[in-house]
Order: structure tokens, then sequence, then C-alpha cells
């Protein structure tokens, strides 16, 4: 059976049974130790995208039953569940939409800079794995396709956000792609930190440059280029103080000095700007982030046109009944054995973790 196939079978399976959503559980977020280290770690229960759904425990500590795509529909109850010793049943929602990488949302949508964990950006990277509670972002690699796939699909979900503790409980909140971005020019004389005397702004011997990364930030060297000189994308490179430059200028020496913008300012060129608080033994760190909502449609009465929404429920239950016959059969007369996985979270490392099959 293919990938699209058991999707298909879970959607209209859940959509009968009316399971629970897998990230909202609590015991998602498993707590464990490192066997070679002894750190504390979490890392999501199962793996969203390769998982249609699992018997969920009620303690964190416990380990999952994480379902392979072939489990059989009518064993995922919370019936079933109960008989395995676990608490419920439960969906993992990305395994049914199996979102591709170039349906990711840019990473410019949840941040309006660029997080210095990901330098150097869109050159090495194709995005990364993004999170609401601090700007300590995974980058994806691009030469690593099934890594970007299954983080496209919603792996991200079960990762741990670096550098934090396991006390603090946090995962990754999605999977976001890096764009790549055509260089924006300004007129290197009129950025305001710029000084023809000064050799650190590229301004002793204004004759041998041709364009630079300039940043606004006082005190701070500039990046100078020759004619010939291989750019770097200045919004990716970091400066001496720690921070990305804030762009590319031109001297009158380049061609498209007469074309570039003059006299940038201060407040088009955030950088990241954080507060301390401590909360128990915890100090976290906040950064500030594009602010994002989400839109949910509730209750109401039909939106325009089409059939009414209790006649739509009643198509999508009868061809969930069809495709759960039709699949039971199927199975019956292929005598085929549905596989559980079960994650072995001690046994895995704090950025993939592994699964072991266990035949039922």
């Amino acid at each position: 059976m293919t990938r699209l196939e058991a999707a298909l079978i879970v959607l209209l399976f859940t959509i009968a049974n009316g399971l629970k959503d897998c990230l909202k559980i609590p015991s998602f977020v498993h707590h464990y130790v490192d066997n070679s280290t002894k750190q504390k770690l979490i890392h999501g229960a199962c793996n969203p995208s390769q998982c249609p759904g699992a018997f969920y425990t009620d303690d964190n500590t416990d380990v999952w039953s994480c379902w392979g795509p072939d489990f059989l529909p009518s064993w995922r109850t919370d019936e079933k569940a109960k008989e395995e010793g676990k608490a419920g049943a439960c969906e993992f929602k990305d395994f049914t939409i199996q979102r591709k990488p170039a349906d990711v949302k840019p990473c410019s949508d949840y941040l309006n800079y660029h997080p210095s964990s990901c330098a150097p950006g869109p050159s090495v990277y194709w995005g990364a794995c993004w999170s609401s509670y601090n700007d300590n972002w995974m980058p994806i690699p691009k030469d690593n396709k099934n890594f970007t796939e299954q983080t496209a699909a919603g792996d991200c979900k079960a990762f741990m956000i670096m550098d934090t503790a396991a006390e603090e409980g946090q995962l990754y909140t999605d999977a976001c792609r890096f764009t790549k971005e055509k260089p924006h020019p300004w007129k290197c004389d009129t950025v305001s930190t710029y000084s023809k005397s000064d050799g650190g702004k590229c301004g002793e011997d204004v004759n041998q440059y041709d364009s630079a990364c300039w940043t606004l930030t006082k005190g701070v060297t500039w990046q100078c280029f020759s004619k010939d000189s291989n750019i770097s994308v200045c919004d990716w490179t970091p400066n001496s103080a720690g921070q990305f430059y804030d762009g590319y200028c031109l001297f009158k020496t380049n061609k498209g000095y007469k074309h570039a913008d003059e006299d940038p300012k201060g407040a088009d060129f955030p950088h990241p700007e954080t507060k301390t608080t401590t909360t128990g033994k915890t100090t976290i760190t906040t950064t500030a982030m594009l602010a994002t909502t989400t839109t949910t449609a509730e209750g109401g009465g039909d939106k325009g046109g089409g059939f009414p929404s209790w006649v739509i429920v009643l198509i999508v239950l009868a061809l969930a009944a069809l495709a759960i016959g039709l699949f039971l059969c199927m199975r019956s007369a292929n005598g085929q054995t549905p596989t559980v996985t079960t994650r072995s979270a001690l046994d895995g490392n704090a950025s993939m973790g592994s699964d072991t099959e266990m035949r039922r």
C-alpha cells in the first residue's frame, strides 16, 4: 500500500472514529535520559510525518506505541489502546496531509530578521525548524533530501529546541523554508556610519572599492569588496558585533550606483531585541518576533454556495465506511499483519530519535 493510500484511509477512518490530535496530548513531549551522556532530554513521542497515529500514555516518561502506515484502521480505537495497556488512541494530521517542501511557508513569515543559528542561510540550508519560543532555530541542510522532506511534512514538531533545558519542555513549532533574496543596493556614502577617512568603513581610498556590506551599528568594521571580489550575502554575514550586516551598498565606481537608494534608516533594519525573565529555576530569553495568527473556522452556517454541511458529512461517512470495508477485505485476503512502531527514546538522539518495529 502506498503512503497516499494509507493517508486516505487514515483520514476517512479518523473522521468516522473521532480520534484525538496526538500533538495536543501533553505526554507527546517525551522526557528521557540519554544513556551515553546522562543528559535529560525531550523528544516527540513519534515522528508525525511517518506515523498515522499512536496509542498514547498519560505519563510523559512512558513510551508511546507509534503506528506503522499499514496498522489496521479497525484497531485505531481507545478500546484497543486500553487492551494494549495504553491510555488511548490519537492521530497525526501531518501524516494525512504529507506536506511537500515547496508548500512550506517562508521563514520570513515568522521572524523579521535572520536567526544567527542558521548562518550562512540559503546558500547552505533549505530552511529551518522554527519556534515561537525563541530564535534558536535548527537549520535544515539543502543536501539532505530525506531529512528535508520529513521535516517539511511535520517532523520538526518532534525535535527539542536547541540550547534549552528539558524542564522547559519546548519542541519546535514547525518547518519553514528560506527564500533566495535579491540584494537591495544602497549608496555607501549616504549610510550614516560611513566615513571617507575611516578605513574600517572602506573610506580611506574609495577608488579601490566597488561595494561593501554595511551596518548602522557604530564602531563595527564594514566588509569591503573590490570590483572582482566574490560578494557575500550581507544580511546573512556576521560582523564583529555578532550581528548580521544590515545590507549591501555601492560606491560611485560601481555602474549601479546611480540607481541605488540613499540614507537607510535604522528602523528599517531590525536586530534581535531580547529581554530576560526568570521563571522558577529557568532563565528564558524572549526574542522579538513577528506576530502570527491562526484562524480557525468554528460553527456557523454555510458560507456561500455548495452543498449544505450535513450533506457533506453524510457523504464523507459513507465513503469512510466503504473504504474501511474494502481495506479490511483486502487485508483479510492477503493475510498481512499490521505493525506497531514503538519509539525507543532512550536509545535515540536529541534530533532524530529511533524506532523499533514490533509485530502484532
